[in-house]
Parts: structure tokens; sequence; C-alpha cells
């Protein structure tokens, strides 16, 4: 009776592992220890490599391309009958169709009744190890930006955290601390007397609602000297869509913003110029939307403040066109100007009320030869002449301007002209 529930139970036992052998989504080989041969094959490596059981019984590891040769073979035989336990990780195989597959190798010794049995499972891993080098990859770029990157832990975000986890070399260069000095800390060391609490209160709300955030605030380097950084914050999450970390994108913008400090104040400075010329000025582009334009001209042109307020030129010039004595000479002057970039103009306008302008122009040119909008915004500068006499004409002037030394426009506040002039077109080049 023992006996019989003793074959029973071994029955039962070959057939569970018969199950698991075919069910099994590793490759499993069966070998025999003398002859290195494959004497048993699972589903799953017809699956990976292609061949069908049958051609895979009675080959060596190293013909269906497990090893490199017959020589890999036998040194791997070697180690397995003295360790009884053999790994390689990254082993490529090829299959059938060609294809490269990385597997990881696993070979056992155990003995089966009175004789031993190798025992080799091959997993694929091509997909790990795919995303493994996508990893890689990703780290050595954020590892070698110009920007600074740091991730840390998403809880706690009270003291003592969140926890820095990882920082990238560009933070050293930023800020003077090492990897090792920064890594392990929370990001509030880097800020101090004068980072703004307001900024940080914004951030830490974009934290605790897992938004992404971009501000911009004063951090402190290890020397203590203060900098602005240009920070980007965003969330990240895991498959199962929790946050656990956020990445902060750091950039130095102290230049940027002495250099943008310092345009605001020659800006101001160059529109109270504008505003408190005696002369009437205009800054427009080619497509003629206005850059600035100063209450003066406004006030002596009589222009309606609705027409004054809009920011393309099209219907202030028809109404101040409306006004000229000559407007078709006005308008051939400002096609021209238009067409002719980098020429300056000076011309007479006489308004049906009697009344005289004189009219420079000129395109704005910075330093660098440079024209800004590029086909030229000029610059119209006017000066009212309130004279009635009459005296001789003067012909329209067309030059081609000096480089400015800083982008501004030119104007002139010369009295000379006091008649319009005549119909007749002596320029561009001669109206």
């Amino acid at each position: 009776m023992d006996e019989t529930f003793d074959s029973l139970e071994m029955r039962f036992s070959e057939q569970r592992y018969r199950r698991l052998f075919e069910a099994a989504r590793d490759g499993i080989l069966i070998l025999n220890p003398d002859t290195r041969k494959i004497i048993d094959s699972n589903p799953f490596m017809t699956e990976l490599l292609g061949y069908p059981r049958s051609e895979l019984i009675g080959k060596e590891l190293w013909q269906i391309g497990l090893l490199k040769d017959e020589a890999a073979s036998q040194a791997t035989f070697r180690e397995l009958q003295h360790e009884h336990y053999v790994r390689y990780e990254n082993l490529p195989l090829e299959t059938q169709a060609g294809d490269r597959r990385d597997v990881e190798f696993v070979s056992n010794v155990y003995p089966e009744g009175d004789r031993q049995i190798v025992q080799c499972n091959i997993r694929d891993i091509t997909e790990r190890k795919k995303t493994e080098d996508r990893l890689r990859l990703l780290e050595s770029c954020v590892a070698n930006l110009n920007d600074a990157v740091i991730i840390s832990e998403a809880s706690p975000l009270n003291e003592p955290g969140p926890r820095i986890v990882f920082a990238n070399r560009a933070v050293e260069k930023l800020c003077g601390y090492s990897i090792e000095e920064t890594v392990g800390r929370n990001p509030r060391f880097l800020q101090g007397r004068n980072t703004d609490r307001h900024v940080l209160d914004e951030i830490r709300d974009a934290l605790v609602q897992q938004k992404p955030i971009r501000r911009q605030l004063i951090n402190y380097d290890k020397q203590g000297r203060e900098y602005w950084v240009d920070m980007n914050i965003a969330p990240i999450f895991d498959n199962d869509g929790q946050c656990t970390h956020f990445a902060a994108i750091e950039r130095d913008i102290t230049e940027e913003r002495k250099n943008a400090e310092q345009l605001l104040w020659r800006t101001t400075f160059f529109e109270a110029q504008v505003h408190s010329s005696p002369d009437g000025i205009l800054v427009t582009d080619h497509h003629q939307h206005k850059i600035i334009q100063n209450q003066r001209l406004t006030d002596m042109w009589g222009i309606p403040p609705e027409i004054a307020a809009e920011a393309n030129d099209s219907r202030q010039l028809a109404w101040v066109t409306s006004l000229m004595r000559h407007p078709e000479i006005f308008v051939r002057n400002v096609d021209w100007l238009n067409a002719h970039p980098d020429k300056v103009g000076r011309d007479e306008i006489e308004f049906l009320d009697g009344r005289f302008f004189e009219r420079y122009s000129a395109p704005v040119i910075g330093r660098d030869g440079h024209h800004f909008a590029e086909s030229g915004p000029f610059a119209i500068s006017l000066t009212a002449k309130a004279m009635k006499r009459k005296s001789p004409s003067r012909s329209p002037s067309w030059t081609r301007p000096a480089t400015a030394s800083s982008p501004a426009i030119c104007s002139s506040a010369s009295s000379s002209g006091t008649k319009a002039p005549s119909t007749s077109t002596a320029a561009p080049p001669a109206i």
C-alpha cells in the first residue's frame, strides 16, 4: 500500500514539475553534463529562439548561440562541475530569424536519481536592457547639462524634507556645493535673507497641489553670494499615478537680470527724453506698428485720442494726410523711406490751415549696424512752425545715416524752412 502511495506521489510530483516546466515564461534547457548536449527544452525556448524543440534536442549550447564557441562551452562546464552554479548577465543571443536578444543565463547542476543533470534557465532581458540603456543615456545627459538639476523626494514637504536625492555636476558650478554636500539636504539650504518669501509660498502651494511651476528667485552660494535662478519645477509620478519626486531645473540668470535692469533704466530714460521733447516724435516698424509716439506729436497735429492710441499707424497716417496741402508728396516720401531703410530724410510739410512742419526721418540702427525690426523702424521728428510768411522753399534731402552708438531714434528740431516744398518731385532720389 505504501509503495502504491509513494508511486502516486512521485507521478503527481512529476506532473506538477512538467506543468511548471512547460508553463514557465523563462526558457529552460536540460543538459547531459557528460555530453553537454540538450536532452529537453520547454516551449518558451522555441518561442524565444524560433527553433522547434526537435532542432534543439541534441545540440550543445554554443550551437544555438548561447555560448561563443565549443571552447567557451567546455570552460563553462568545467566551472559548473567545480562550482555547481554559473551565471551570465547580458548574454547576447541570436534567434533563428537573425534577431538579437539579450538574455540572463543561470545554470545549476543537481542530482536526479543516480545521475547528475544540468538545468539552464534563460530569461529574456532585452526590454529591460533597453530601458537600462535609455536610463543610462538620460542620466548621462542630465549629469552633463549646463543647467543645474536637483531631484528631491515628494514628501515630507516640511522640515527635514524634502530630501535631495540627486544633483548633477552643474549644481557645483552654480552654487559651489559639491554633489556630496548637496544630496541628503533639502533645497532650503540655498535660501537666505533676500529670497522672496512670496515666491517661496507660491512654489510650496504648487508642490502641495503636485503641479509644475516656474519662478525666479534669489539663492545663495557656498560663499554667501547672492545669485538669481530661473527655477522650473515639475512633479514626477510613478506607474500608479503617485507623486514620488520633484525635479527642479535651475539656470543662473544673474547677468540677465542685471542686463534687464540696465535696459529698463535706459528705456525709461529714453522714453522720458521722448515725452519731454519739444518735437513730435513717432517710431514705427515696417508693418506700420507704432513703437513709441509722444504726446507732442498728437497735440501738434491734432490727432484724435482714439486714433493716437491705436497700435497701427495706418489710420493715423490717413488722418494726417487729410490735413496736408500736398498729401501725395508726403505719402510718396513715406513709401520711399520704407523702401530704403538705410536712408535719412528731411523735408517740410504744409497743412491746409497754413502751418508748416519740418520733418526729419531716420532708421533705428544699433551700434553693430543692425536694423531693428529689419526693414527699418524709423524715427520721425517733427517741429511745428508758427510762421505764416512765405519764403523760398527747400527741397527734401535724402542721405545715408551714420550708425547710432546704441539703439535709439535720430531726431532734429531745426527751423530753417517756412514754406511748403514745391509739388514737383526732386527726390527720392529727388522728390
